[in-house]
């Protein structure tokens, strides 16, 4: 969950703006592309910030439908510790919705998201 209004989910799609949250589980991020998109590499980007966790162990996964599907794994593993997560050129991939599941951090403290870039 958000830590404020100011630093919701729906942040890590506008500049200057971030996700950060409470750990206290895995935390889900759904979004909606704008349209269908051969997906084919994703950059994940984590500000370093002073009392604030890079995001550590994540999970992408990928859903051709607008609504319901099935979701497969598009990427799984570790953020690095500067925050710059960078999938690599993947075969492209039909993907409507995308799901980021955060499930653990480098340190202590809130977690940040700053932004999810389509490639």
């Amino acid at each position: 969950m958000a830590i404020g209004p100011g630093h919701m989910a729906e942040n890590i799609l506008l500049p200057e703006a971030a996700y950060v949250f409470e750990p206290k589980g895995p935390a889900v991020i759904d979004l909606l592309l704008r349209d269908a998109e051969a997906l084919s590499q994703l950059e994940l980007l984590a500000g370093v910030e002073e009392g604030q966790a890079v995001p550590r162990r994540v999970l992408i996964q990928v859903n051709a439908s607008p609504e319901g599907g099935r979701w497969r794994t598009f990427w799984s593993g570790e953020m690095p510790l500067d925050g710059v997560l960078d999938t690599g050129p993947r075969l492209g991939t039909s993907a409507r919705r995308l799901r980021i599941t955060i499930a653990s951090a480098w340190t202590a403290g809130p977690v940040r998201l700053d932004s999810v870039t389509v490639k």
